[in-house]
């Protein structure tokens, strides 16, 4: 079933923004349309027109209309706006809005440096400058914080979740914060100065129905009527057949994101973090799902074959690698000193032979060994460019190379106060 904030949040976040005492202007908004875009210190983002996630951001930053209506001029205001009452480019046509976004953003900047732009590109790009955190907090949040749950509340106005039955309002929340941190591309170091993370104990109502463009623009304090297109009135009532659909969030990222597992990825976005990587660690305090997690790494299909092994303080390089060792003869009169792959070799000889198939090693508290100890001179050999010497042979092998179609996953408690982290170099 298709569930939406209720109107009433709704209604709630725009009084929020009235009252936030944040800078009324366009610049707060404009940034969250670009953090949608992926923008950060590092990474560019293009301001084309033709992009539609441009227009799906500009939308839900700022539209005041709903599907079932259309619009000429003052449709949008973005909500740090919404003391001032100011829309965003009145005077412009929805159509050219988009165009004017890179005026509007070179303008701001050229007053307050927010991103380093190249006008020259075909689209423009932008990417943010490293001091933009402060930028923000002293000139546009007023060193205040966004609430999480009001700005949930208003970009996701009019979108629909699906799920399986109506949701408790627990779910439904937990559901809507882990998309608006998806979808905005929040790290955890702008969680912590840029917003409040309010969503986890002041809970959003779900309803069976969105709030209409009338309701959102009557809190807004606009008065308007509905009037034909040739008149050149701001809003007209759609016909249902000319309505488009609204944005929607589908089954498949509600039953992930309704899932108990706090800010942690999906197994899925660790198996496929897995496959590009082909070795990871998995961290954090007891409790937080590591070994069940590598449990159903270990049953994927993906994988041939799985094995496990637990670092220690004793555990061994011949334990891991390989090495010799003495054992009994058979009618243990005497010693005799065999060579004996450890558990790496034994997988990496397998993988090789089975190139077809996948196979998976985990490292259980990967950080209870001495890596350079259990690792020696093979640690490069992470870095799937090399193939290392061994000190010794070991039956007969004398070089080792990780194979690609070996994964190797580690687990490291974080609590562990005992136990230096370790410093990882792949």
């Amino acid at each position: 079933m298709k569930v939406y904030i209720s109107e009433n949040d709704v209604k709630n976040s725009i009084d929020y923004f009235k009252n936030g005492g944040f800078e009324d202007d366009d610049s707060l908004g404009i940034y969250l349309m670009l953090k949608h875009l992926g923008i950060s210190t590092e990474n560019n983002v293009a301001l084309d027109t033709k992009d539609p996630r441009l227009q799906d951001s500009l939308d839900l930053v700022a539209k005041i209309t709903d599907n079932s209506e259309e619009y000429l001029y003052g449709s949008y205001m973005i909500p740090f706006c919404f003391a001032t009452g100011e829309y965003y480019q009145k005077g412009t046509q929805f159509g050219h809005l988009l165009g004017r976004l890179r005026d509007t953003v070179k303008q701001k900047n050229n007053k307050i440096a927010l991103y380093d732009m190249d006008l020259d590109s075909k689209p423009a790009t932008l990417r943010l400058k490293t001091t933009y955190k402060d930028t923000l907090q002293s000139r546009y949040l007023l060193n205040n914080k966004i609430s999480l749950k009001q700005l949930a509340s208003w970009i996701f106005r009019f979108n629909e979740f699906e799920f399986d039955t109506l949701p408790s309002k627990e779910e439904f929340s937990r559901v809507v914060r882990k998309y608006a941190l998806h979808y905005f591309h929040f790290t955890k170091q702008e969680q912590a100065w840029l917003y409040d993370d309010d969503l986890q104990f002041s809970l959003i109502e779900p309803s069976k129905s969105h709030i209409s463009g009338s309701t959102v623009r009557e809190v807004l304090g606009i008065k308007e009527s509905i009037g034909a297109l040739n008149a050149k009135q701001e809003y007209i009532q759609l016909d249902p057949s000319d309505q488009a659909p609204l944005p929607s969030v589908p089954k498949r990222i509600v039953k992930q994101y309704s899932a108990l597992i706090g800010d942690n990825p999906s197994k899925d976005t660790i198996l496929n973090t897995l496959k590009l990587k082909r070795q990871i660690i998995l961290t954090g305090v007891p409790g937080t799902g590591k070994s069940r997690y590598t449990q159903e790494l270990s049953k994927d299909p993906f994988f041939k074959k799985s094995d496990t092994v637990q670092f220690h303080a004793n555990y061994t390089y011949e334990e891991f690698i390989g090495g010799t060792s003495l054992e009994n003869t058979s009618d243990s009169s005497s010693m005799k000193v065999v060579s004996k792959k450890g558990a790496l070799l034994k997988i990496v000889q397998e993988a090789k032979e089975d190139p077809d198939n996948n196979y998976l090693l985990v490292i259980d508290e990967i950080n209870r060994g001495n890596i350079a100890a259990i690792l020696g001179e093979t640690i490069i050999a992470l870095d799937r460019n090399y193939t290392v010497d061994l000190s010794k042979p070991v039956e007969g092998i004398s070089k080792l190379h990780l194979p690609n179609n070996l994964y190797l996953v580690g687990t490291m408690n974080t609590s562990d106060r005992n136990i230096a982290f370790l410093e990882l170099s792949y």
